[in-house]
């Protein structure tokens, strides 16, 4: 048993250092990085996590291989709201004094490059925008709103000019390339290009924008002149992203990517997820306490998963749900817990379940080794990523299967030894161990689909 106890803690105090390192493949874990307020495109392929961090902004910058830099830029987080623009954060703070007897409002702009660490700061004097209101930058100008309008500043923090609202607004937002400023109000869309705008009849009370144009809040896409794009499913509140020619978004639960009629889903992408991307690669982030999951997919692996999946046979209704690999007859994304009976409503099939005794199993839930068979198919085995015990869940008694594997104790074959390769990168190692601890601790989510 002590033998046991100092090879798990070696396991265990070497596990970032296995499973954090740069790599190719699309899951990592960043820890100790704050409470995530965004996620935005950076350059060359980066992307900039923004968080608050002991009252303080703190910007963590990763790149499509995982590594990483946290930076301070030392100004305080609370309350203070914020806007972004190609690598530049703007923070936003309410001021008043008094001024030949009389209160005079202003704004203070504090302007954090992250590229080149620099920060500087300006004042606008005489202003009051709403408190409850979102700013906007686009690389050459402020915009605030006002109970009537949004005014326009210069990156210098001078006056433009005044854009009348006509109706309540509600928030100001730049498109990734800062070419768009969008102000959603009551009675309409405002469209804002350098000295122009259009008014849109779309009603929403927050865009997400994209790099060509926006979503709305009724999960619709629209290109920046008004005209719609379909997205089924399309959850906007999550962000959207650009990777090559996919758009990705997250629908029913995962990260999706569509292009024209091709569409595939790439990781699971839950309710708490920043989605974020434009160029080649894309990203799904997603809190962990003090930490993110981070999955990042280049639209070249976008490309490879389609055409696997377009490659593997699809059991009979399926809706790309569980995927069988042909050569080696596996079933494989299935969650943990999924029962017999919700992998038949799925798949609109009369599958039959047995057990490696030869015993038909007609309820319960599906483990790894449990063999599925299909009207006029030979038999495949189903394959629950980490679930190395066939028990259809993920507990301990899987981190310490795995354990003797790793040890040489116990061997693991077959569909046990597939579903070991927790981390996705063909090799059973102590990146498995790693994360297969941290999934239980609720650090790490184990792709089932690939």
């Amino acid at each position: 048993m002590r033998r046991r106890v100092i090879i798990l803690s070696v396991l265990l105090s070497f596990a970032a250092a296995f499973i954090f390192a740069p790599k190719s493949s699309a899951a990592s874990y960043l820890d100790d990085i704050g409470s995530v307020l965004g996620v935005y495109d950076g350059n060359d392929e980066n992307f900039l996590i923004l968080s608050s961090k002991n009252n303080m902004y703190n910007v963590t910058e990763i790149d499509k291989n995982f590594a990483n830099n946290n930076v301070m830029p030392g100004i305080d987080s609370e309350g203070v709201p914020f806007a972004y623009h190609d690598g530049k954060f703007c923070f936003f703070q309410n001021g008043a004094a008094i001024e030949n007897g009389a209160p005079m409002l202003y704004v203070t702009i504090r302007i954090y490059d992250h590229y080149s660490g620099v920060t500087v700061a300006g004042t606008i004097n005489n202003v009051s925008p709403r408190q409850d209101c979102t700013f906007a930058f686009d690389g050459e100008r402020f915009y605030m709103m006002t109970p009537s309008s949004v005014l326009v500043y210069s990156s210098d923090f001078l006056f433009e000019r005044e854009i009348p609202l006509k109706a309540k607004g509600y928030s100001l937002t730049s498109s990734p390339d800062g070419y768009y400023v969008y102000c959603a109000t009551s009675n309409g869309l405002i469209v804002i290009s350098g000295e122009s705008e259009v008014r849109l009849p779309i009603y929403t009370e927050r865009v997400y924008p994209l790099s060509d144009g926006f979503a709305a809040d009724d999960s619709t896409i629209y290109t920046a002149d008004g005209e719609s794009i379909v997205f089924d499913g399309f959850d906007p509140t999550h962000g959207a992203a650009r990777a090559g020619d996919w758009l990705v978004g997250r629908t029913g639960g995962y990260l999706t990517a569509v292009n024209g009629s091709d569409k595939v889903e790439l990781c699971p992408a839950e309710e708490g997820s920043f989605i974020c991307g434009n160029g080649n690669v894309c990203g799904c982030f997603t809190p962990r306490g003090s930490g993110v999951d981070a999955e990042i997919f280049s639209a070249d692996d976008i490309y490879e998963r389609i055409e696997s999946e377009t490659s593997s046979a699809i059991a009979p209704g399926n809706s790309h749900d569980y995927i069988i690999d042909t050569q080696n007859r596996l079933v494989t994304g299935i969650e943990p817990g999924t029962t017999v009976a919700a992998f038949r409503k799925a798949v609109g099939a009369d599958a039959r379940f047995y057990a490696q005794n030869g015993a038909e199993k007609s309820s319960g839930v599906i483990g790894t080794g449990l063999n599925v068979v299909f009207p006029g198919d030979g038999g495949c085995t189903a394959v629950v990523f980490g679930d190395v015990t066939g028990e259809g869940s993920i507990n301990s008694r899987d981190v310490k299967q795995l354990e003797d594997h790793i040890l040489g104790t116990a061997a693991l074959n077959g569909a046990y030894l597939t579903a070991a390769d927790v981390f996705p990168d063909g090799t059973v190692d102590l990146k498995d161990a790693a994360a297969l601890y941290r999934s239980i601790n609720g650090k790490y989510t184990i792709q089932q689909k690939r």
